[in-house]
């Protein structure tokens, strides 16, 4: 791919000013600032005092500029806010020198200090002039030297306008890997999808994973995790989502296919590929992201993830629709799925709503129905392992150093004969010697 041109450059740099100066100069200094190399706020200072801050940033960045996302990793970012953050002091200090060098003038007792030989003489023909003049194509009429700096290199320039230029610089990285700059190939057929909502209450999220092909495993299970957690005020249930998880969240829910940021014709992240950018760009992921519960942070938080996906998969069969694709599978569904088992493996334990059965309460119609996942979740690991072994259960190789949930699903797909019924589930938990299920579902929550 080739490089960016000196106007694209300064595209990204004044972008990356603006965030430079709205989400970090403005934050106080801390009471206890750690040292950093450099004199000032340089992007180590920030890094160390304000880590959270900075990450925030640079994902806002690379949001708004998706070429400082190629090749993976944040540097490019990160070397843009460096570049940036220099040119802010650079011109703080010459600032501040200006007016140190009108007050030496303006009083008579210091102005003799100030040496004539020291001043640099500007002259109109000097090589480096004439090097930007041939960096831009200079023409043979003089510019006005009335006019601010860079002023005539905006009138000489007929290659595309900003806003053009910011599209074609920001463009998601397509299956041919070039940046798309001819206007004919850019959004040329407009699909409205502002239609397309999905509402992140309980009865909505299961109405549309009940009607969602294929389906998604773990979904009904999550929901009424979810639902039984609100329900019942379980602690953490209701606590504050990290900033990368809104941020997150953010890009999900404000990504538009017919913005410059998306062709209509990349295939890889629009149409069938619409939902890749939104959960891989900056090279995060759906688990890296969110990593913990304490990462999600709230049933509210998680279900407005839910809807968000969901609403993704929707857009991307309008759009091959509308556009005439025909898709075998759509990458928003893989994301979907993903997602569901995450949240699922990452759900606080007593968000689940299966606790052992009370042997006077039971009923023997219930005894004899088969174990399902929610069920076989409340098991711990041995306890699985030691059921497949004494039913005889085969398991695929190389499954030792395996997790719950790959357990659960050999015990499903096992032979009907061999799966485990609700007694044998209660039978289990009531096995267990006291103290022991408390310690285990803390354990398998720190495993996630």
């Amino acid at each position: 791919m080739e490089g960016i041109s000196q106007v694209q450059w300064d595209v990204i740099r004044t972008n990356g000013a603006a965030i430079v100066r709205e989400d970090l100069m403005t934050l106080p200094d801390p009471p206890n600032p750690l040292p950093a190399r450099g004199k000032g706020r340089t992007a180590e200072w920030f890094i160390k005092n304000y880590p959270k801050e900075w990450a925030a940033a640079i994902g806002k960045f690379e949001f708004k500029e998706p070429i400082l996302t190629y090749c993976g990793g944040s540097w490019k970012a990160q070397a843009a806010f460096r570049v940036v953050l220099r040119t802010l002091k650079n011109s703080d200090e010459a600032a501040s020198g200006s007016e140190s060098d009108l007050e030496d003038d303006s009083n008579p007792s210091t102005a003799k200090l100030v040496s004539p030989k020291k001043r640099r003489r500007r002259s109109s023909g000097s090589s480096r002039k004439k090097l930007k003049d041939s960096r831009v194509g200079h023409s043979d009429a003089s510019p006005d030297t009335n006019q601010p700096p860079g002023q005539h290199l905006e009138l000489q320039i007929h290659v595309a306008t900003h806003a053009e230029l910011h599209s074609q610089i920001s463009a998601p990285l397509n299956s041919s890997a070039r940046l798309v700059s001819e206007s004919h190939t850019r959004n040329v057929l407009t699909v409205d999808t502002s239609f397309i909502q999905i509402d992140h209450s309980f009865e909505t999220l299961k109405d549309e994973f009940s009607q969602f092909s294929p389906s998604i495993p773990y979904a009904n299970e999550l929901l009424a995790a979810l639902e039984y957690s609100t329900s019942n005020l379980i602690k953490g249930f209701s606590e504050t989502p990290s900033s990368d998880a809104l941020a997150f969240l953010e890009g999900i829910e404000d990504a538009d296919p017919n913005s410059d940021f998306f062709n209509a014709d990349d295939d890889d992240n629009n149409n069938g590929g619409w939902g890749h950018y939104q959960f891989t760009s900056g090279g995060r992921t759906i688990k890296s992201t969110l990593s913990t519960w304490a990462v999600v942070g709230s049933v509210h938080f998680a279900s407005k993830l839910l809807a968000a996906t969901l609403r993704t998969c929707k857009v991307a069969r309008h759009l091959c629709e509308i556009r005439n694709r025909s898709i075998s599978s759509y990458t928003s569904d893989a994301y979907l799925a993903i997602l569901v088992e995450h949240l699922w493996e990452i759900i606080p334990t007593p968000f689940k709503p299966i606790s052992p059965v009370d042997p006077a309460a039971r009923n023997s119609e219930d005894d004899d129905t088969l174990a399902e996942t929610s069920h076989l979740q409340k098991l711990q690991l041995p306890e699985m392992k030691n059921w497949l072994s004494t039913h005889s259960i085969e398991t695929p190789v190389g499954w030792r150093k395996r997790s719950r949930e790959d357990f659960v699903k050999i015990i499903l797909n096992a032979d009907a004969s061999k799966r485990p019924k609700l007694s044998d589930i209660a039978s289990v938990l009531e096995a267990r010697p006291a103290g022991k299920t408390k310690k285990g579902a803390a354990r398998a929550q720190a495993s996630t």
